[in-house]
């Protein structure tokens, strides 16, 4: 097939049996970087694999101030459909979130509570809406945006695996309960450390893995109006950056946030809590750090 009238103006610089290669004209290449697609459904639509630039042939001309024309697909390729869910409906996570509370029943609470080695009170459970999926198998958990809307569901797996179900947009695990501007809200990452913490006592918000929700997490903090956050470390490098991260997000903000870090043999604040640390403990941990945003305006008022 010949190339589109769109890419005329273009020095081919190579080709392969899938592309044409040029020089794209958006940033200052010396190495071919933009493909054009030879064949397919996705015939004459452009991509550069440097600086991101992709679309349809009109839009290139568009991007380039020409006027797009039309692109004639041979008949062989007219009625080619794309791939993909583009069809797939979203699920109703709500309807989804009631079903799986109600086969929550006490024998899969208990059977929870001896896989995540923790105790779970029926308060924690009801309020962050833990479910069992009795089709898969599966324990479920909701997440949710700021104002409280079902972004998608979590299933947890019996050998520890983790999988959203199709559809669902990353959130945070909250307590229904509510909760309280006063008190202090540990802000761990994963479903069974948000469990822990709620175990103990402390208000917990919880994000599905270190580095997911950080925006949106600060945004539900602002909102409703918690000023005493405590990130809590995982003892990994990922968790660490995770941590760091979430907390230079908060203390921008201008929230006193606190980072507190486990004991060294401790990987994840489960597993802190299963070996027996008490709300005592945890509160010495949180007493004993200082908080962020202090040191950040230390940092900055010192003597260059």
């Amino acid at each position: 097939m010949n190339l589109p009238e769109e890419y005329s103006g273009l020095q081919v610089q190579r080709g392969d049996s899938r592309y044409w290669w040029f020089l794209c004209p958006f940033h200052d290449d010396h190495n071919p970087s933009m493909s054009v697609n030879k064949s397919g459904q996705w015939f004459g639509h452009f991509r550069c694999w440097t600086c991101g630039k992709n679309g349809s042939p009109q839009k290139f001309a568009k991007l380039m101030g020409a006027e797009p024309t039309k692109i004639r697909l041979p008949k062989s390729q007219k009625h080619i459909k794309p791939s993909g869910d583009k069809a797939r409906p979203k699920p109703d996570f709500a309807k989804l979130l009631g079903k799986y509370e109600r086969n929550f029943l006490p024998c899969k609470h208990e059977e929870l509570e001896e896989i995540l080695g923790i105790t779970i009170s029926i308060n924690s459970s009801i309020g962050f809406g833990l479910g069992w999926c009795q089709e898969q198998r599966v324990y479920t958990a909701p997440t949710y945006n700021t104002n409280w809307n079902v972004t998608g569901i979590l299933r947890r797996f019996s050998d520890g695996k983790k999988k959203f179900v199709r559809g669902s947009v990353k959130g945070l695990f909250l307590d229904k309960h509510r909760y309280d501007p006063n008190a202090q809200v540990l802000l761990p990452e994963g479903l069974s450390d948000c469990l822990a913490g709620a175990s103990l006592g402390f208000q917990v918000i919880g994000r599905p893995d270190a580095r997911s929700c950080a925006n949106l997490l600060c945004e539900f903090l602002m909102k409703y109006g918690l000023k005493k956050p405590i990130v809590v470390c995982d003892n990994d490098s990922p968790g660490r950056a995770g941590a760091e991260h979430l907390a230079d997000k908060l203390a921008d903000k201008g929230l006193s946030v606190k980072v507190i870090e486990l004991p060294e043999r401790y990987k994840d604040f489960r597993e802190y809590v299963t070996d027996g640390a008490t709300t005592e403990c945890v509160q010495q941990l949180i007493d004993n750090t200082p908080a962020t945003i202090l040191m950040k305006i230390q940092r900055f008022r010192m003597p260059r």
